[in-house]
């Protein structure tokens, strides 16, 4: 995956649950919406729902 992915976000550790010391999907999503990284269909926000679904389809 491009550098500033979500995959890459979370390969680099930001994808691990959040009882297990990483951050969580929603934590993820205002990491990737601060960063300025798009969303696949163009939304205005990221959400942990959103960073579910690319994550899984990630891991396919």
């Amino acid at each position: 995956m491009a550098e500033g992915s979500v995959a890459g976000y979370a390969a680099a550790g930001g994808g691990a649950a959040a009882g297990r010391g990483g951050a969580s999907l929603g934590a993820i999503g205002r990491a990737l919406h601060e960063r300025g990284v798009p969303r696949p269909r163009g939304g205005s926000t990221w959400t942990h729902t959103t960073v579910a679904r690319v994550l899984a389809r990630a891991a396919i």
